[in-house]
Formats: structure tokens, C-alpha cells, sequence
């Protein structure tokens, strides 16, 4: 059942997300960006190849309200486009490149049409490079 796609409801009080998962085989992978601006809070421990959630221990884990209003969550967001990466990390930032298993990825809504792919939790040794 290798990319299969399964849709998954999560529901918060009255309301529901709605998000896919994507099933993959365990050997498959995929290579991630993420841009980081200068003036990101986070900036300081991109140098050093470290993407931390805004609020990994009491953030939320909706990937749709993440993508849509409130980054405050227990992810990080990363494109699977270089390019992407680049516009967000502006000439002054950095772009982290990391690969990482498919299966451990959380497919984002992608409402912005950014190739948008979270991953949870503090994700170290990412590939610190220039745009």
C-alpha cells in the first residue's frame, strides 16, 4: 500500500481538521528545506542545524490550524522545494536541508501552495546552507 492516501479526522470541541497521511514503505525517504530569515526567533539555533517548535510542549498538534492561523504548535514547517525555502529565508537567512523518512512526516493542508510538509518536534543535524 506504498503512497497510499488515508484521510484522518481530528476533532478539538465543535470542530473538526481534516488532513491526509501519507503511508509510505519504511526505506523510502525524502529530502526537506526550511528558510530561515534573520530575524526569526529561531535564527540562532538554525546555524547550527536545529529547527525547534514555537511550542513543543503545550502547542497544538492540528496541522490545519497550523498552516492556517497559528504557528504556536508542535511542529515545524518545511517545503520539499528549494525555492520555497529560499523566498522565506530572504538574502540575509539560511536554508536547513535535512532528510528524513517519509513515514514521519505530516502532510500540511498546503493551502498556500508551498509544498508544505511538518515535521514534529526538534528536529537536529539539518545541512546549514546560503540561499
Amino acid at each position: 500500500m506504498l503512497g497510499e492516501q488515508v484521510l484522518t479526522v481530528v476533532t478539538f470541541g465543535a470542530s473538526s481538521s481534516y488532513f491526509s497521511v501519507a503511508r509510505y514503505g519504511a526505506s523510502e525517504s525524502v529530502t526537506l528545506y526550511r528558510g530561515v530569515r534573520s530575524t526569526h526567533p529561531g535564527f540562532q539555533n538554525a546555524m547550527e542545524g536545529i529547527a525547534k517548535p514555537r511550542s513543543r510542549f503545550l502547542g497544538h498538534s492540528d496541522p490545519l490550524k497550523h498552516n492556517t492561523e497559528f504557528t504556536k504548535s508542535k511542529f515545524t514547517s518545511w517545503t520539499t522545494d528549494r525555492n520555497i525555502a529560499q523566498r522565506f529565508s530572504g538574502r540575509d537567512g539560511i536554508i536547513l536541508e535535512t532528510d528524513v523518512a517519509k513515514r514521519s512526516t505530516i502532510v500540511s493542508p498546503n493551502l498556500y501552495k508551498e509544498s508544505e510538509v511538518l515535521l514534529r518536534g526538534v528536529i537536529k543535524g539539518a545541512k546549514v546552507t546560503k540561499p
